[in-house]
């Protein structure tokens, strides 16, 4: 059984998230229940891991780590993270931390995992820019729903019913004013010295998916190794969206929902994760993931969980704590990873 394990910190020292992004875990509740378990706890920021301890120094720990929602502070981690990764294990790994809050990333990682499994998801395509989006026209199917890869909560997200409403997003969203304005420059002024090609002013990350009709509600699952939250999440009205409604209520899935759940994380190597469910005529369709600094809604207000036991799903009425079961799954995980049951 693995006996020590470094979490790393914030600039705020913090460990993300609480119910809100800008809210910390708790360490001295995730800390001591590490201790109970046998586990010692090493906790240090990023800063003070690459600009006082040396991050070179870092070889052969299994790592615990916080993201973050501020992207421009996300690409510090993400240079920290990816060295760290060369030498150490990461929990999740280093590609569930790019997938965090990026939907881009997410598509290349589902098409992957859907080819070599098998599994139904919703047809969708990831674009850098307008002309690449242009370019595959042809191959995409409307009406859509077009979202932009950073973002939580339902914001800029569109549902698209034809080529030109989604181009009139796509300007409204990704124009680089400045660009455009030098492009129109240098054709009226500087033809003879740039000729006529020029820079995409309309770049930017965003991707394109499959849209399902009719939609009442989605499912909010939360898993924690083998314990299984659900929350159920209704559209706004006269709106397409669930996520970020406010409108939800805590009932029982059907077992074929926990089953397609389970199947998906089984595929997933992370001790808990978080999942968006479309679920229409006994078809169910994952929508997104995150496997870190996911939202704890879900687990902190259920009055149970779900659990398959002998291969029947069982209900535990029971209230969690969030930092204790997050600190089971990584530990549950890291025993059967290590051939421990």
């Amino acid at each position: 059984m693995i006996k020590e394990i470094l979490l790393i910190t914030d600039y705020k020292n913090y460990f993300r998230q609480e119910l809100w992004e800008y809210q910390s875990m708790n360490l001295d509740l995730i800390e001591k229940k590490f201790e109970e378990l046998g586990i010692n706890l090493t906790i240090m920021s990023y800063n003070t891991l690459l600009n006082k301890h040396g991050i070179h120094k870092i070889k052969n720990k299994h790592i615990i780590y916080t993201s973050s929602q501020d992207f421009r502070y996300k690409s510090y981690l993400d240079d920290i993270l990816f060295e760290l990764s060369k030498n150490n294990t990461l929990i999740p790994s280093y590609e569930y931390f790019k997938a965090h809050e990026n939907k881009g990333y997410q598509v290349i990682m589902e098409s992957k995992i859907r080819e070599q499994n098998g599994i139904e998801y919703l047809k969708s395509f990831y674009f850098g820019s307008f002309e690449e989006f242009e370019q595959c026209k042809n191959i995409i199917s409307y009406p859509i729903v077009l979202k932009s890869i950073q973002g939580a909560g339902s914001k800029k997200i569109y549902k698209v019913d034809s080529f030109k409403s989604a181009k009139g997003i796509i300007i409204k969203e990704y124009i680089n004013v400045l660009k455009f304005i030098k492009n129109i420059i240098k054709k009226m002024f500087f033809k003879r010295k740039y000729g006529t090609e020029y820079d995409s002013h309309l770049t930017g990350g965003f991707i394109t998916q499959e849209f399902v009709s009719g939609l009442e509600y989605d499912w909010k699952i939360l898993i924690f190794y083998d314990k299984f939250y659900a929350l159920k999440r209704y559209v706004r009205k006269k709106d397409f969206r669930a996520s970020g409604s406010g409108n939800f209520v805590f009932e029982k899935p059907n077992d074929n929902l926990l089953n397609f759940s389970e199947k998906i994380f089984r595929i997933y190597d992370v001790p808990c994760i978080a999942f968006d469910i479309a679920e229409k005529n006994g078809k169910y369709y994952l929508i997104e993931f995150q496997a870190t600094h996911f939202g704890p809604t879900t687990i902190k207000f259920s009055s149970c969980y779900y659990k398959k036991i002998n291969e029947n799903w069982k209900t535990i009425e029971r209230n969690s704590i969030f930092e204790i079961e997050f600190v089971k799954s990584i530990c549950k995980y890291l025993s059967q990873k290590n051939g421990i049951q």
